[in-house]
């Protein structure tokens, strides 16, 4: 979908980048975030993007333009708080495995 409406990373990624994901994570979570980032190097970081983007994947696939397949990451940042992520980094599983549970429906999408 990113291909057939022309999204480039740049109209995402340099928010989630230059925010260092902090505007995508609930508050409660940042500290564990950190710890994890900085015990875990930037793995941490790729893997809760990679996270998002297969949480969002049917929301993106079923999007039929570029502002409604964008509008969902933007949802998504803006109820921040109803996202539990359960673990940042869960190396029994794989050492790219972030968990995120959506706690809401985001139906906006």
């Amino acid at each position: 979908k990113f291909e057939e409406f022309e999204i480039l990373p740049e109209m995402y990624l340099t928010e989630w980048i230059l925010s260092f994901m902090c505007a995508y994570i609930p508050l409660n979570w940042l500290k564990h975030y950190f710890d994890e980032f900085f015990g875990k190097g930037w793995q941490v970081f790729y893997a809760l993007c990679l996270s998002i983007h297969e949480f969002l994947k049917d929301s993106i696939l079923e999007g039929d333009d570029m502002p409604n397949i964008l509008l969902c990451m933007k949802i998504m940042k803006e109820n921040r708080d109803s996202v539990c992520i359960n673990n940042l980094i869960d190396s029994r599983e794989s050492e790219h495995y972030i968990e995120v549970d959506i706690i809401n429906d985001f139906s906006e999408c």
